[in-house]
């Protein structure tokens, strides 16, 4: 009996002693498994900054979308905005005219020109290419003049002295100088008489106004209207929406409380 219950007795301790053992060793065991390495976290690649196109890009984009217009002994440049065939002006540069041709570059046919709108306020003419679009030539693209700054790096492309398609380089030297109430770009650009109507383009080759006028007894002082004045007058023939100009009208009115001095 006795013998028995030791035995039974014995089994019963060496069943604690090893459950005991089970237990400290999954105790010890358990921080070693927390402790482990935990292998970090890959960063995502951050997306290298897009590189503004070249010159050269720039000049093949403005090649394809510039246009030489000019009517009897008056001529001047002019940009597509559209595949409907849309061009976009200077409104003093169609000013009494009957009649309107337009010519792209390495194409000497003359497009007869229709005006589809003018808004002398501001200095612009949208007007329409006869036949639409030519194969081979496309639009530019545009971008509010919000989008510009002091210092920033702008092309102009236009017909100064009737050499055609001429491109110029410069920097921006001041946004919203106002002369009787309208709002221009400032540049240093080059610009000579058949500048005007041209397109300006941030560094990105987008058409952010076109060249409108010059001080003759001055040099480095040339002023481009932004291309919101288009969208804003000429809205609806381009597809444009009220949006489009909410931010510009913002900008204007920020100008106007400012007052910059046009000195």
């Amino acid at each position: 009996m006795y013998s028995s219950v030791a035995r039974s007795t014995a089994r019963a301790v060496r069943a604690v002693v090893l459950f005991v053992a089970g237990v400290v060793a999954g105790v010890l065991y358990l921080p070693r498994v927390a402790t482990l390495p935990v292998p970090a976290a890959q960063a995502e690649p951050r997306p290298a900054p897009q590189q503004p196109p070249s010159a050269r890009d720039v000049a093949a984009r403005a090649l394809a979308s510039t246009v030489f217009l000019h009517g009897g002994s008056v001529y001047g440049a002019g940009v597509v905005l559209d595949r409907a065939g849309h061009v976009l002006t200077c409104d003093h540069v169609i000013d009494g005219l009957d009649h309107i041709d337009a010519s792209f570059d390495g194409d000497a046919k003359a497009i007869p020109v229709r005006v589809v709108a003018r808004a002398g306020d501001v200095d612009l003419a949208l007007l329409e290419l006869v036949g639409g679009l030519p194969a081979g030539r496309a639009p530019l693209a545009t971008a509010s003049v919000t989008s510009v700054a002091m210092g920033d790096a702008v092309y102009a492309m236009g017909s100064p002295r009737k050499m055609r398609f001429s491109l110029s380089h410069g920097i921006v030297s001041y946004v919203g100088r106002e002369f009787d109430g309208t709002y221009y770009v400032q540049t240093d650009l080059s610009a000579n008489g058949g500048s005007s109507g041209g397109p300006v383009m941030n560094e990105r080759g987008e058409v952010v106004g076109v060249s409108s006028f010059i001080f003759h007894d001055s040099e480095g002082l040339t002023f481009a209207v932004p291309i919101d004045y288009a969208w804003e007058k000429f809205g609806a023939a381009l597809g444009r929406s009220a949006r489009d100009g909410r931010r510009f009208r913002e900008w204007l009115d920020a100008r106007a409380r400012v007052a910059p001095s046009k000195t």
